[in-house]
């Protein structure tokens, strides 16, 4: 009987050895934490990881550094020192991290960054990575503390450190305005054309249109995708946002923010002071509606071929460049391949052009009822933007008016290409 017994407390013991075992490597989260929040760091492996087989992750042979997967923890290398870490990325190994190793925080003490893959994009199938931040601990040079810079970071970054607002103009439908300032600020705007009259920066986009070519509602706009990419010893960030309208269930893919975070020498992430800026994506870009022309001006282009016969001019496109030394000139019409070569003269002024018809021809109305007209200015340049907005045909559709969104300069204008209808 003693025999028997003593075999049974021997499985017993056995069995709380295992059990025990299991939670210790397996469960290192302490509850109410989350990976982003506890990340465990030791110098030795734990006694069930010791000897486990090591798989070489990559490296950083400049500086010294190696990553190898060990079980369940990855193992950090540096000048015959080792530093284990558990709850990093389980699919770490699915493409070589790369390593980063610069004064990130600006306190003349260089931080080891490390990016690795964390998983995929449902949508696209493109891997996502997160960072983590290697900071040396105050007074020692071979002991890190670890900041993981999820996919989502960006997110409470952002959000808990700058006011971000979408609105659309009052003025001008077709222009939305972002505007991004420190949390504690407020925005005010000017009440009869809504532009913003201050913020730390301010961007512009294009509304969507819809089938007549009206600019629609803006409903709302949010942040979609963020990724962190490195530049040097500089940490940015580039957010997606999305506007929607009253209209229509059609998303607007509007452009991105941009913004340099920093590391505290607490280990936190702040947003880089005036680092913040809004781009639109390129189809959607317009000119500052704030920088308006200071004084009239007018050209006026005269065809001088004379059409014998009569017509609806259906679809007149046209370009040139615009010579800031003449206010008038004339040029024959009679080779261009569109109806443009029965319009008789083209005005231009600050705030938008004025196609007049030839004797005996008219304008199709459709165009400027249907929104399908453009003025673009400074094609292929830097500055180049799309700049209509409204177009307005006389009763007797002998002239067709096309406005601008705003007033623009003579020096702003380099080159014109106007389109009105279609083939």
């Amino acid at each position: 009987m003693k025999y028997f017994l003593s075999i049974l407390l021997a499985l017993i013991l056995a069995v709380g050895v295992v059990t025990g075992a299991y939670y210790y490597t397996h469960d290192r989260t302490l509850p109410g934490e989350s990976k982003e929040a506890f990340i465990t760091t030791v110098t030795k492996p734990p006694a069930t990881e010791k000897y486990a087989a090591r798989t070489l992750l990559g490296s950083d042979d400049k500086h010294g550094f190696k990553l190898y997967k060990s079980g369940s923890s990855v193992i950090l290398e540096h000048n015959g020192n080792e530093f284990t870490y558990d709850n990093w990325s389980k699919v770490i190994d699915s493409e070589p991290p790369k390593f980063y190793y610069a004064d990130f925080d600006d306190d003349g003490e260089k931080e080891l960054i490390i990016r690795a893959v964390s998983g995929e994009d449902s949508e696209t199938g493109e891997y996502v990575y997160e960072l983590y931040v290697l900071n040396p601990k105050e007074g020692k040079t071979e002991d890190y503390d670890v900041l993981l810079i999820s996919q989502d970071t960006w997110r409470e970054v952002l959000d808990g450190q700058v006011t971000e607002e979408l609105s659309q103009l009052k003025s001008c439908s077709k222009i939305l305005q972002f505007v991004m300032d420190e949390k504690s600020a407020t925005i005010t705007y000017n009440k009869d054309t809504g532009i913003a009259e201050n913020g730390a920066y301010i961007g512009y986009a294009k509304a969507l249109q819809d089938g007549n070519g009206k600019y629609m509602t803006l409903f709302g706009w949010t942040k979609s995708k963020g990724i962190f990419k490195i530049d040097g010893d500089k940490i940015q960030a580039e957010v997606e946002c999305i506007a929607n309208y009253d209209e229509t269930h059609v998303i607007q893919d509007l452009g991105k923010i941009y913004f340099g975070l920093s590391i505290t020498k607490d280990n936190r992430l702040v947003v880089v002071p005036k680092s913040m800026y809004f781009e639109a994506n390129k189809k959607f870009r317009v000119s500052d509606p704030t920088q308006t022309a200071k004084h009239k001006w007018t050209f006026t282009r005269n065809n001088s071929f004379v059409p014998k016969d009569s017509g609806t001019i259906k679809w007149a496109k046209y370009s040139f460049k615009l010579d800031k030394s003449v206010f008038t000139d004339t040029v024959d019409f009679a080779k261009e391949e569109t109806d443009i070569k029965y319009v008789k003269s083209i005005d231009i002024d600050q705030s938008g052009i004025t196609l007049t018809a030839a004797a005996g021809y008219t304008f199709s109305a459709d165009p400027a009822k249907k929104g399908d007209f453009s003025v673009t200015i400074n094609k292929g340049e830097k500055d180049e933007y799309e700049i209509s907005y409204t177009a307005k045909i006389s009763e007797d559709l002998s002239v067709v008016r096309i406005n601008f969104d705003k007033t623009y300069s003579h020096n702003s204008v380099n080159s014109i290409e106007l389109n009105y209808g279609t083939r």
